[in-house]
């Protein structure tokens, strides 16, 4: 099945329990319920793990290593860095490039049905899209390559 998993941050992995133009809004950050757990038993399984977010890394970087996720990411790439953002293709495909990575062998996971998944079908990237309450409003319909999951716990 898929040995590379891909995640969005912020709505996905991470909750924001703030408006997001707050300051200090690290203070306001949560992981969801079960994301260590299931990206613990992801490295457990021996899968690498990758974080793709649209997002700045001067605020990025603490925030993830706040939370303690570093320890759980096999690769890191943030649009600051990279100079494109989701959706555009061009991003997934430096993730893929830069790791060395099979788009077949890669899922995908986040809230966002055009930015995570329609982006990631565009580089023929499988996707799973979760809905939280940072999700925008589907617009249209999922990617045919793309499944939607309750939480992300149920993820693996």
């Amino acid at each position: 099945m898929y040995q590379n998993y891909i995640f969005d941050l912020y709505g996905t992995l991470v909750d924001i329990h703030t408006n997001e133009k707050k300051a200090y809004l690290w203070k306001e950050l949560s992981l969801f319920p079960g994301v260590p757990e299931m990206l613990q038993r992801l490295k457990d399984a021996g899968k690498k793990v990758f974080l793709l977010s649209n997002a700045q890394a001067l605020f990025t970087a603490p925030e993830i290593s706040l939370l303690g996720l570093t320890k759980y990411f096999d690769g890191i790439l943030l649009s600051s860095d990279a100079g494109v953002k989701k959706p555009d293709p061009a991003f997934f495909e430096m993730l893929l490039k830069q790791y060395h990575l099979n788009p077949s062998e890669c899922l995908m996971t986040g809230n966002d049905d055009i930015a995570d998944c329609h982006g990631a079908a565009s580089a023929g990237i499988a996707s799973r899209y979760v809905a939280t309450r940072q999700s925008p409003k589907i617009n249209g319909s999922l990617p045919e390559n793309c499944e939607e999951i309750a939480e992300i716990a149920e993820l693996f």
